[in-house]
């Protein structure tokens, strides 16, 4: 099986957050190893405890071209979606090392 990633452990970490399940039948329910799941949650919880990093964002309308969200990074990187994305969804994305 290929690495898991922070876009994909994390909306799970999100979802056991909330829930009242044990770990393990959670891991169980969701097909993922209780070894793995424990480190993306301690992944989770320390990025929570050390902020996201992000910093204020502002709206801006600059008519339809074509994008349903674009984001311009400090280092000038533009990432352009088609449609709008969840904010968790973009800070695991950019949270990725």
């Amino acid at each position: 099986m290929a690495r898991r990633t922070a876009v994909q452990m994390f909306p799970l970490v999100e979802q056991y957050e909330q829930g009242s399940w044990s770990k393990r039948a959670f891991c169980e329910n969701k097909k993922v190893k209780e070894a793995t799941f424990t480190y993306w949650l301690s992944k989770y919880r320390n990025r929570l405890e050390q902020g996201s990093g992000f910093v204020a964002i502002e709206s801006v309308n600059q008519g339809n071209a074509g994008y349903g969200m674009e984001v311009e990074l400090r280092n000038g990187m533009v990432l352009r979606f088609s449609v709008l994305v969840p904010m968790d969804y973009l800070e695991a994305l950019l949270s990725v090392k």
